[in-house]
Formats: C-alpha cells, structure tokens, sequence
C-alpha cells in the first residue's frame, strides 16, 4: 500500500495537481514510523523529530510548486523516491535541486 500510495503522489504532482491531501496518509505514516524505530531504536525524541521532519517534507513535496519542470518532473520524482525510498525531506531536497538546475539549463 505505501509504494501505492508514493506512486500515486509521483504521478498527482507531475500532472499538475495542487492539492492532494490535508494530511499524509496512514500507511506512510506507518513507513516512516517504522523507519524511524529502526534506525533510532530507544531514542523517542529523535523518532519523533524524524516522523514530523518526513511527513512535513511529504505535504511539502504535495503543494510545492515545480511548474518550471513540469516536463522533467515525473523522471526527477521517480529517479527521487527509488534512491531514496521513503526518505521525503531528502527526496524533497533532491526534487527542488534537479528542478532549479534544470531551469538554469533553460535559459
């Protein structure tokens, strides 16, 4: 279900959609809780610090405006979330990066 739901937020913002969802949804939610206690495990201020860090960078990447690469964005999105799998604010990161050097190359 979460792969689901990820290629479902790939394909809503590269179509130019403005708004998915007020809140992340429950199996990603569930993802990054799970992450978190393995990478963290016993250190409940930095799972908690990491849960609210994902699901922010999630809502980010949903309501983010990338209309300067809306012709790239798919490939960047997916090329995104398969090197780093569940891992939002770096995906984030990366998405906001490629699309400003690609509007660079643009000009």
């Amino acid at each position: 279900m979460f792969k689901k739901a990820v290629a479902y937020l790939i394909f809503f913002i590269s179509c130019g959609a403005t708004s998915f969802a007020e809140n992340v949804p429950q199996d990603v939610v569930d993802y990054i809780k799970e992450r978190a206690a393995k990478e963290h495990p016993g250190n409940y201020s930095t799972q908690l610090y990491v849960v609210k860090k994902e699901k922010k960078s999630y809502l980010e990447l949903e309501k983010a405006d990338f209309s300067g690469c809306r012709d790239v964005l798919r490939d960047i999105m997916e090329k995104a979330s398969e090197d780093f799998p569940g891992n939002f604010s770096t995906q984030l990161y990366v998405v906001k990066k490629e699309c400003s050097a690609y509007q660079e190359l643009k000009k």
